[in-house]
Parts: C-alpha cells; sequence; structure tokens
C-alpha cells in the first residue's frame, strides 16, 4: 500500500485550528479514504494521494475542537460515472485532468487528514454538489 497512514497517540493530535471552505479541494493520502466498489473488487490502486472536495458547509469547517469533516473524493477514472457524480474540467475547476466529483462516497475525515490546499472547485460545480447533497439526504425539495 502506498500512502503510509499516521496514527494518534492521542485527541491533542487530530485538533486544528485552520479553517476550511466548502468547495476546496485537498490533498490526502489515498488509503485514509474508502472506495468500496474497488476496494472490494481487489482492482483499486492505492495512490500516494487523492485529491477530495471539502462538502461540508456548516460552523464545523471552523470550529477548532471538532476534529472531522466531510469530504468527497475526485477520479480521473470518468469512464464509470454515475447520475450524482460531478465532471470537473482543468478549465474551470482547478482539477489536473477531466475528472469525476464522486457524490456517492462522501465520507467523514479527519482534518488534520487533510495535507494542503490545492485550490477549488467553480461555483457552478459547488452548487450543483450541494444541491444534489440536499437532495439526498432531504434538506430541499
Amino acid at each position: 500500500m502506498s500512502g503510509k497512514i499516521d496514527f494518534y497517540e492521542n485527541h491533542s493530535e487530530i485538533l486544528t485550528d485552520k479553517v476550511f471552505e466548502v468547495g476546496e479541494i485537498y490533498f490526502i493520502k489515498d488509503g485514509l479514504l474508502a472506495m468500496p466498489e474497488s476496494d472490494r473488487k481487489a482492482q483499486r490502486k492505492i495512490h500516494k494521494g487523492r485529491p477530495v472536495v471539502v462538502v461540508q458547509n456548516n460552523s464545523g469547517n471552523s470550529n477548532p475542537i471538532n476534529p472531522i469533516i466531510t469530504v468527497a473524493p475526485i477520479s480521473s477514472v470518468t469512464k464509470y460515472k454515475k447520475p450524482n457524480d460531478i465532471p470537473l474540467t482543468p478549465k474551470e475547476d482547478n482539477v489536473n485532468k477531466d475528472s469525476l466529483l464522486l457524490l456517492s462516497l462522501i465520507q467523514p475525515i479527519l482534518k488534520v487528514d487533510l495535507e494542503r490546499c490545492i485550490g477549488s472547485i467553480s461555483d457552478e460545480k459547488l452548487k450543483q454538489a450541494l444541491y444534489i447533497i440536499g437532495g439526498r439526504f432531504g434538506i430541499i425539495d
């Protein structure tokens, strides 16, 4: 497995005062993310890292005592697009190549595991993602 996973000795090590903005793209160790379809078929290549988009849009994004944030992974494999996946492009969305925002794989992760911000997706794609997420969880009509 590539991308060594760190283990934390105590609770204070998982806290951060960094503020995260919805729509930001961060780099994270790929092994920290669950991608059940690929993982269960033993076909997933674990890369050193993977971009994810912050999809949590509440006060937890800036609360230093809340160690968890919700993200959606990005994949450059676009041939398996599902209905709620959002296409991302280098021109509009700060990705290296055409990719998919995998909204079916939204998951909680530790904020301290977000290594670096590499940009943000476009406002249009963010609005689309939040609409889909809101509809999935019965937040909007």
